[in-house]
């Protein structure tokens, strides 16, 4: 196990963001020290994986946050069997728009 792998116990630390650069384990960390709910650590990363993978298909166009909801979501149970609540899963989404917030990624 790599040991700067993001796990449930691991606090996100705004000291260590780059300005306009989403660190990944940072996003998780973001997730799970904000959120009121559990999920395991897989479902943390296929939510985060599916909206990095639609995020980077965005570049350079203009991103609405209702549609990355329901493509992670449509992906979720399509793709990858994740049987999260819906509202679950745009939360974990909402959560990372606000990490991507925080960092001056999104407005």
């Amino acid at each position: 196990m790599r040991t700067n792998q993001a796990t449930s116990y691991a606090i996100y630390n705004p000291a260590l963001n780059v300005p306009g650069r989403p660190d990944y384990w940072q996003t998780i960390r973001y997730i799970y020290q904000h959120l009121d709910f559990h999920i395991s650590e897989d479902e943390a990363y296929v939510i985060t994986n599916l909206f990095i993978e639609k995020w980077d298909e965005s570049q350079g166009k203009l991103v609405y946050e209702e549609e990355l909801k329901k493509h992670v979501f449509s992906e979720c149970r399509n793709r990858v069997v994740l049987f999260l609540p819906e509202a679950k899963i745009h939360r974990v989404v909402d959560l990372i728009f606000a990490y991507l917030r925080s960092i001056g990624q999104f407005l």
